[in-house]
């Protein structure tokens, strides 16, 4: 089933330690302070596209996460780009 050179042991050992590493790194980076960021809208933000973005900022999400977002919106491609 794991091949000849992984056995189960070696798969349950690398899975436990990946989830000890991913747990580490989420504690870890809500323990410091909030990092800015700005997301850049390529259009207007009231279109449906980035209401999950919207709604993530309206429920605190990005606060829960340790990020303080703000939101600007480009003037066009090249803005974006």
């Amino acid at each position: 089933m794991f091949g000849t050179t992984h056995n189960r042991r070696q798969w349950l050992k690398g899975a436990a330690a990946t989830l000890t590493l991913g747990a580490g790194l989420s504690s870890a980076g809500r323990a410091g302070a909030e990092e800015n960021i700005t997301y850049l809208f390529p259009a207007p933000p009231i279109l449906p596209a980035f209401g999950p973005i919207q709604l993530a900022q309206g429920k605190g999400y990005f606060k829960e996460a340790g990020f303080n977002v703000s939101f600007a919106v480009g003037r066009g491609g090249v803005d974006v780009a």
